[in-house]
């Protein structure tokens, strides 16, 4: 799959680091190594910060539905098979503890620290609830994950059939993920969620949810290059797909300063599947996970 990546943008790479100019010094032009690995980073990079959304959804869903009456909070089970859970009740606060050495959760990544999901507004169960997810020493696959993220939710349920629908503005603020080698990405946006789903009225179990996402982000990679990433079909997601609620349609441009023109991403048409498609400069891959 690297390979893939980096033929695809590599040409686009190309230009912005000048080795089509008319620079009398050659010594100073990178090499093609040097130039692989920069695509390969550089294609990568808008996956890493779109797995951390990804997974502070589900840590603000559970947050969302344990009991508020209980001074223990929710006590069964755990967070991705691996995070246990506190609830100050005083505070609105969700602690998820991860341990302080790397543990191995459900969806393959290995976790350490904690995270704090704070209801500002609302409690957990409300159908109007505002969230603040934040953390402390909380690595990811021995990526550390700095920075903010805030879920207002406005939901409404048809008392009738236990019809959900659910508007979610999601507000990203100074996120940082730094690498072991001390590189960084930084990211700063704001995406509208829209999520339908059926819930059981008498055992609040839920059920046939999907979301459909808007928005974007901006922020600076791993090579120290400014880029905006912006969905320009809403990406839709649905729970019966069984694929950790992947993107199953819908798609986004990345437009990164420096390059020849912008990178399309692509998740298909609504089969239910873990693959999508880059395009650059009329050059198509597909990635499947």
């Amino acid at each position: 799959m690297k390979m893939q990546i980096k033929n695809l943008v590599v040409l686009g790479l190309a230009l912005s680091l000048g080795l089509t100019s008319c620079k009398k010094d050659e010594t100073n032009n990178p090499t093609q190594a040097q130039i692989d690995a920069q695509a390969q980073k550089a294609a990568e990079d808008k996956g890493q910060t779109s797995n951390i959304d990804d997974e502070s959804s589900v840590l603000a869903d559970y947050a969302s539905n344990i009991d508020p009456r209980s001074a223990g909070g929710r006590t069964e089970g755990t967070v991705l098979g691996a995070g246990n859970t506190s609830y100050d009740v005083a505070a609105k606060t969700l602690t998820i503890d991860f341990g302080t050495t790397n543990a191995m959760c459900t969806d393959g990544r290995k976790r350490r620290g904690k995270v704090f999901v704070r209801f500002t507004a609302g409690e957990p169960r409300s159908l109007q609830h505002t969230v603040q997810i934040t953390q402390e020493n909380y690595f990811v696959n021995d990526i550390r994950v700095e920075g903010t993220r805030t879920d207002v939710v406005q939901s409404q349920i048809n008392l009738s059939n236990g019809a959900i629908s659910s508007n979610r503005k999601v507000t990203i603020s100074n996120r940082k993920l730094t690498f072991t080698d001390n590189t960084t990405i930084t990211e700063n946006g704001t995406y509208d969620f829209v999520i339908t789903a059926t819930i059981n009225l008498q055992t609040l179990q839920v059920s046939n949810g999907q979301w459909t996402a808007t928005g974007g982000t901006t922020g600076k990679n791993r090579q120290n290059m400014n880029y905006i990433a912006s969905i320009v079909t809403p990406l839709v997601a649905k729970v019966s797909c069984n694929n950790a609620m992947f993107p199953i349609q819908g798609n986004f441009d990345v437009n990164v300063v420096g390059l020849a023109d912008k990178v399309v991403v692509d998740y298909g048409n609504g089969t239910c599947d873990k693959s999508y498609t880059i395009s650059y400069r009329g050059q198509t891959v597909t990635i499947t996970l």
